[in-house]
This record gives C-alpha cells, structure tokens and sequence, in this order.
C-alpha cells in the first residue's frame, strides 16, 4: 500500500491530469489507509460489455486510443511504465458527454 500511496502521490505532485485519475489525498483512520481519487463512471470493460462488445464508431475508437496515449506519453515522460493496462484499468469519465473521455487507472505496480 505504501508504494501505490508513493506511486499516485508522484503523479500529483507533476499535476497530472492528461488522462490519468486524479488523486487527491492518503489518510489514515485507526488501523485503515484511504485513498481519494476522483469519481469516475465506470471501466472502458463495462462499458464495452453494456453495448455487448459491439462496433463503435472509427472516431470514438480513435478518441479513446489518443486519450490512453496521452496518458503513456506523461508516464513515459516521467521515467514510468503501466504494467497492467487492459480495459478495467481505464476508466469512462461521464458517458453521457461526446466525446468520450476515458483515464488511465492502477498505479499498484510500474
């Protein structure tokens, strides 16, 4: 826990946000550490499962895909590498909004 604490606590100190959760604080209560991130909606996974993982449209593909490339880009800036990228780890911002905006999440292992 200490060092995905360390990890997300790198990432704001860069004042990321090019796609890529927001973390806001680590606290302690008795014998429990909390992590505040930003809400967000739900996996890219989810989603793709509610639309039965049919066909979407060229430019939403190519909109997610530069978001996530965004996001690899800051890391790779900042000497980092996701190891663990697959859709459960990228989150939908608001589904609702066009286009979508999708954020890079799980910092537990780089």
């Amino acid at each position: 826990m200490k060092q995905e604490i360390k990890r997300v606590a790198a990432l704001k100190r860069k004042n990321v946000d090019c796609n890529i959760m927001r973390f806001y604080e680590a606290f302690r209560e008795q014998m429990h550490c909390y992590l505040v991130f930003e809400e967000l909606e739900k996996t890219l996974y989810q989603l793709q499962m509610e639309h039965k993982f049919g066909k979407r449209a060229i430019r939403d593909i190519r909109t997610i895909t530069f978001q996530i490339l965004a996001a690899l880009v800051k890391l790779k800036d900042m000497g980092k590498v996701h190891t663990d990228l697959k859709g459960k780890n990228i989150m939908v911002v608001n589904q609702q909004r066009q286009p979508l905006r999708v954020k890079v999440i799980d910092f537990g292992a780089w």
